[in-house]
């Protein structure tokens, strides 16, 4: 599991490192044609504006999900998740159990907790990592979001001018 946790902490950071590209791209495009942009209507220039902020949001969640955690992750001391409907190969589950109850899970016996330091140390060690791991994925999830919306955005202004004329907002 805990080579298990540390690929899907890896694949979370190859997803993150795609949007920081995408982002910077788009924001470097974006600042080239500026003044086209700056020139035109007022919507186009709010459009551009919008999107420079989301990007730019988008791309400071990349950086932040990529910093190392100066401080240990605690583990959880009570289970974030009921533990017979947890699924041990799943880290969004791992990292919200305790290490013992994970143990346990596992097959792990009260006198195994107390006999196998090693073992306590693993589990740990999974719940660390896999926690990692979600705090990496709820970066990207926002951040795509993000960059899905600085897209979407030009289409929802000519939607929102269509919808003035016609009195509806």
């Amino acid at each position: 599991m805990l080579d298990n946790a540390g690929r899907w902490n890896a694949f979370a950071e190859t997803k993150n490192a795609a949007l920081l590209a995408a982002s910077a791209t788009a924001l470097f495009g974006l600042t080239q044609a500026s003044s086209n942009f700056i020139a035109g209507p007022k919507c186009v220039q709010i459009w551009f504006f919008l999107a420079l902020g989301q990007l730019a949001l988008v791309a400071l969640l990349c950086v932040l999900s990529f910093l190392p955690r100066l401080r240990p992750h605690n583990a959880p001391t009570t289970d974030g998740v009921a533990p017979e409907a947890a699924n041990l190969l799943y880290v969004g589950d791992v990292g919200r159990l305790t290490p013992s109850t994970y143990l346990k899970l596992l097959g792990f016996s009260d006198q195994d907790l107390t006999s196998n330091r090693y073992a306590v140390d693993l589990a740990k060690q999974v719940s660390s990592i896999s926690q990692i791991g979600q705090r990496k994925y709820l970066f990207f999830n926002v951040s795509a979001f993000l960059i899905i919306g600085a897209i979407l955005t030009p289409l929802a202004i000519p939607l929102a001018l269509l919808a003035r004329r016609a009195g509806v907002i």
